[in-house]
């Protein structure tokens, strides 16, 4: 559940009692963005709503910097799949199978590993 203090971040387009259960976000950190959402038709409409907003404030989104990168219920499992995104008619690059992708100077991947990240501070 999202803690109060996160509800103030990013942009909602559900009422707050609805964010409560079904969290629909973008969080914007410098130069990082994160669009979270629970129902897969939501991402590109909320990806929408953040691609008018950096055409508004005059940001310019580089497609073939930014990922995609997604986890759904499968019957009883998680399981990753590849979004088809896209942002200025551009498809969103997406996160192979088993590796990871690097957020916030951090690297995720689907199993929660930590070794792309401890291969990189040894390196």
């Amino acid at each position: 559940m999202w803690q109060e203090k996160y509800m103030q971040l990013g942009f909602s387009s559900h009422d707050k009692l609805d964010c409560l259960f079904k969290p629909i976000h973008w969080f914007q950190f410098a130069d990082d963005a994160d669009v979270v959402t629970t129902n897969e038709c939501e991402n590109q409409l909320l990806l929408n709503c953040f691609t008018k907003w950096c055409t508004w404030s005059e940001m310019i989104i580089r497609v073939d910097k930014c990922v995609t990168f997604g986890v759904k219920k499968f019957s009883s499992c998680s399981i990753q799949y590849k979004p088809m995104l896209f942002i200025n008619n551009e498809i969103v690059p997406t996160v192979k199978y088993g590796d990871s992708f690097k957020y916030l100077g951090r690297y995720f991947n689907f199993e929660m590993e930590n070794e792309v990240h401890k291969e990189k501070l040894k390196s």
